[in-house]
């Protein structure tokens, strides 16, 4: 059994400047693992970067606050409670 909490966790800047921490990584954790988890922290009136994933898809839940999700040229506010699902080879931010 593999048990990560984001309390012992360590966090660090990320390139899409967001605050990062990668919970569970297939590179990382000597688990085999086809995904990726991460705790990703925007402050309140910031944005991340637009990024693209060429082969993972992403997927994003809300835990508090809201804001805009722009994926290529879509852009909906999104709220806590929600989740969004970003196929590979999208722009997201």
């Amino acid at each position: 059994m593999l048990i990560k909490d984001t309390k012992s966790s360590s966090y660090f800047d990320a390139v899409d400047e967001t605050v990062l921490a990668e919970l569970l990584h297939p590179k990382n954790d000597g688990v085999k693992l086809d995904f990726s988890i991460a705790h990703a922290i925007l402050k309140p009136g910031k944005s991340s970067l637009p990024h693209i994933l060429k082969e993972s898809v992403e997927v994003y839940y809300i835990l508090e606050g809201q804001g805009q999700m722009h994926i290529d040229f879509e852009v909906e506010t999104l709220e806590s409670g929600q989740v969004v699902y970003i196929p590979p080879k999208k722009i997201s931010g």
